[in-house]
């Protein structure tokens, strides 16, 4: 009979990685879109009727109304999913689940690239979120409102493809 040994834990660098130029840009990109966020619903505000479209079908055309009142709801859910995502950041490295075997050598690569996967898909988030919260007023506003269907397809694909990227960079730094 063979006993193997435990696993150890894995190795956490002794000092968290430092943020990264790239990292404090996105930072700031991501402060951009929730200031545009809400003055896009700041600005459209006065100028809205009181029932807009809620909800679109495949083609654009919108299937339900609701309040105006749910244009807060977009802002609000950006700063609450930054706020959220930046609590993340900062839980220690041993919450942080990384595909790959982490060694001394690579953990700080490693636990870098996460950090900088969460940033970005933070950043990604609060701009589809200001977005669509655009898209909505100026729906809301025109005669004919009309959403544009390849939204959500696009944002999806800019996501899966983000965490694609982060998971080449993160095997290659194994």
């Amino acid at each position: 009979m063979t006993v193997t040994a435990p696993r150890t834990s894995e190795p956490f660098p002794k000092e968290r990685p430092a943020r990264s130029p790239f990292e404090r840009s996105l930072e700031l990109c991501s402060v951009i879109g929730l200031v545009a966020g809400a003055a896009v619903a700041a600005e459209a505000w006065p100028g809205l009727p009181d029932r807009i479209p809620t909800q679109f079908d495949a083609a654009g055309v919108p299937t339900e109304w609701g309040g105006k009142w749910i244009l807060l709801l977009l802002p609000a859910v950006s700063v609450f999913l930054y706020s959220l995502l930046s609590l993340v950041r900062h839980l220690p490295l041993r919450f942080y689940n990384i595909p790959w075997r982490v060694t001394p050598q690579n953990a700080p690569r490693q636990y870098g690239l996460a950090r900088s996967l969460l940033t970005t898909l933070k950043t990604e988030i609060i701009w589809l979120f200001a977005f669509l919260e655009w898209e909505m007023t100026r729906s809301a506003a025109a005669a004919t409102p009309r959403f544009p269907f390849v939204l959500f397809p696009v944002a999806l694909g800019v996501i899966v493809a983000t965490v694609g990227i982060y998971f080449r960079k993160s095997y290659l730094a194994r």
